[in-house]
């Protein structure tokens, strides 16, 4: 249904939008969005970092728990892989 409304979205308003005077790309909206002080006290509660963290977070954990689990099959403790892992 997505790929529909673009695909009309394109056929209908493309001679519009090849007849507007400005045209404004998506660089060019974040630039705007991030810019000015009121702009660099919200970038980082913005929901980008936040979800960044929070997947750096969940891959970190997966990687321990996977060391974990593989140096246990040798009959080595979880403790001492967490702490191999992040030497």
């Amino acid at each position: 249904m997505e790929t529909f409304a673009i695909f009309c979205t394109v056929f209908f308003f493309g001679k519009r939008l090849r007849r507007a005077p400005e045209r404004v790309t998506d660089v060019e909206l974040t630039e705007l969005r991030y810019a000015g002080k009121p702009a660099r006290f919200h970038a980082p509660f913005s929901p980008a970092p936040i979800s960044d963290l929070i997947v750096h977070v969940h891959h970190h954990g997966l990687g321990h728990l996977g060391m974990s689990k593989g140096l246990r099959t040798l009959g080595i403790s979880k403790w001492y892989a967490l702490i191999v892992r992040d030497c």
